[in-house]
């Protein structure tokens, strides 16, 4: 059987394929992402939503603040230690902690921002203040 990995371009036999993934290129780029969350944008007429990718998280484990113009949102899991004496070869969808943070413009109505996690997406809605409407008036020329 083989495999096309995205550090070769030649294929690799899966006997061979437990080697590439020692390679320390590909470790340290595994190393970035378990802390830095990846993140979709959207934007509409009504809000920003973002969506955040946490698999295998609950909604208690996130922490979401609002400081001024800022918001972060971050999780932080303390290593625990069981009894069962297993070793790890590879560990691709653990995620130990992260954290973002989002700069929020005055478009923004930061009171009303909601978060749901479901599907090991954390989605944070960003409504966007509604428009006032525009007041025009007469000036007297004195």
């Amino acid at each position: 059987m083989y495999h096309k990995t995205r550090l070769h371009s030649r294929p690799v036999h899966f006997a061979n394929l437990l080697e590439g993934l020692m390679n320390p290129e590909l470790s340290s780029t595994e190393h970035k992402l378990k802390h830095n969350a990846l993140v979709n944008i959207l934007e509409n007429e009504q809000q920003y939503q973002l969506q955040i990718v946490a698999p295998g998280l609950k909604k208690e484990d996130f922490k979401i603040e609002v400081e001024n113009d800022k918001m972060n949102i971050s999780f932080e899991q303390e290593n625990t230690t069981t009894g069962i004496q297993e070793k790890w070869i590879r560990q691709e969808f653990s995620m130990s902690s992260f954290k973002r943070s989002f700069s929020l413009n005055e478009k923004i109505d930061s009171s009303a921002i909601q978060a749901i996690y479901e599907n090991g997406i954390l989605n944070v809605h960003l409504p966007k203040k509604e428009k006032e409407a525009v007041k025009t008036h007469s000036i007297a020329v004195q």
